[in-house]
């Protein structure tokens, strides 16, 4: 519109120079709304161009927000997937924990007799139900690989042994004859159903209750 106005302006300056120099007035009017109705249709159709071109901006800001939220959802998605699968694998790990542990929590010291399998009275863990109690031995449930552990307290400095042992292999041989418990740790592969137990030495001994001696294993990685 300003540039229609601008026209008008010059136009009607035209006119003035005419009338002065003598022209005919109805050429030069003829001539002046010729010159406003071009001015008009080109300043109607700049102002449809520049309507159509912020029509289509907005229409691609939009497109750019139905963009974002498309991919904030498959971003949301994606979380309750990797969430989902972290919570099965949890579920999963509390369903293949094997371990036991045992201790003698007699108030009274407790006598070992030689290539005895240990069997203490306390039953402190038991997950998996490898352990059994009657005969002190534990049958590994799941196939992997095991840790087992041992700590013996002899009483009044006499002589103890402990021995790990698996299907009546001998894997570990440790003892102790002071003040300090005998005590291991030892990794091994054990197989779904194999026997596995804690045995003392070839004599007979004396041990501290109360808690202080006992002896467990766990099951460290499955295969």
């Amino acid at each position: 519109m300003e540039k229609a106005i601008i026209c008008c302006i010059f136009a009607l300056m035209s006119l003035a120079l005419s009338a002065g120099s003598g022209l005919d007035k109805s050429s030069i009017l003829k001539s002046l709304n010729l010159r406003m109705k071009t001015t008009e249709r080109q300043a109607f159709t700049t102002a449809l161009h520049e309507r159509t071109m912020g029509r289509i901006t907005q229409g691609s800001s939009q497109d750019k927000q139905g963009s974002g939220e498309s991919m904030n959802a498959r971003l949301e998605a994606v979380e309750r997937q990797l969430l989902a699968s972290n919570q099965r694998r949890n579920t999963g790990m509390v369903r293949n924990d094997v371990s036991f542990e045992v201790t003698c929590s007699r108030s009274r010291t407790y006598t070992v007799y030689g290539n005895q399998i240990y069997r203490f009275d306390t039953v402190t863990l038991n997950n998996g139900g490898g352990y059994h109690k009657s005969t002190g031995v534990f049958e590994a449930p799941k196939s992997g690989t095991y840790l087992f552990w041992a700590s013996i307290l002899p009483y009044n400095k006499k002589t103890v042994n402990v021995r790990l042992i698996k299907e009546g292999r001998q894997l570990v041989n440790t003892g102790s004859n002071d003040a300090s418990p005998s005590s291991f740790s030892y990794v091994v592969h054990v197989r779904r159903e194999e026997k596995v137990w804690f045995e003392a030495g070839g004599y007979t001994t004396t041990i501290y209750g109360h808690q202080h001696s006992s002896y467990g294993g766990t099951l460290i990685h499955q295969q």
